[in-house]
């Protein structure tokens, strides 16, 4: 499985817990399978950030994790503050370049 190490500051790591953890929402149509693996994606990727949230240490995460989280931070981690605007243009711009260069690797 191809993964993605992102390294997210420990200021950043708290922020993200926080709204993540307030979105938090178990979804209620069970038979909806695209709904049912988002939500299992951002658990996963929900409980590596509380693993490493006192310190700095990257998180691996996979393709389609990274790209979930990519999305999260362009559209709605950057729309919380300046700060979260600032750090997260750029964590999500450097997500996409590790995507993109993990992809051509494969080829």
């Amino acid at each position: 499985m191809i993964t993605i190490p992102i390294k997210i500051k420990k200021e950043d790591k708290l922020i993200i817990i926080k709204h993540l953890e307030s979105a938090c929402k178990i979804p209620s149509d069970l038979s909806n399978l695209n709904q049912m693996v988002a939500y299992e994606q951002y658990i996963d990727v929900l409980s590596k950030l509380r693993a490493t949230q006192h310190n700095s240490k990257a998180i691996r995460l996979n393709l389609s994790q990274a790209r979930g989280f990519w999305s999260y931070l362009s559209n709605v981690y950057v729309e919380i503050g300046d700060y979260e605007l600032a750090n997260g243009t750029i964590l999500a711009e450097r997500i996409r370049k590790d995507i993109v260069r993990k992809i051509l690797t494969l080829k």
